[in-house]
């Protein structure tokens, strides 16, 4: 997996990966993985598309992955969670296994 760092200082800039048709993004904070999927669904709504919480970053991070996220909801999301990281994910080397 390639990672992209979306926040930069002051100047956002996305950097949209997509498989599959889907945008995927790893989003973490130096809070419990549990208060982070909370501030997400209170944001972006409990029926909010795709958050999946049984992923293990990396680097250690809390993290989720979120899929097919807007340049909005990246906003909203960059203004309102305290120490944020975003990145995007790009997915290659597909390989059939069945």
């Amino acid at each position: 997996m390639k990672y992209i760092k979306l926040f930069e200082q002051n100047e956002p800039e996305v950097n949209e990966a997509s498989y599959g048709g889907n945008k995927i993004y790893e989003i973490a904070t130096p809070a419990p993985k549990k208060m982070l999927l909370e501030e997400l669904e209170d944001l972006l709504g409990s029926d909010y598309r795709n958050i999946v919480t049984e992923f293990n970053s990396p680097e250690g991070y809390e993290s989720v992955l979120v899929f097919d996220l807007t340049k909005r909801d990246l906003a909203l999301i960059e203004k309102n969670i305290g120490d944020v990281l975003i990145w995007s994910l790009e997915l290659g080397n597909r390989k059939s296994i069945v």
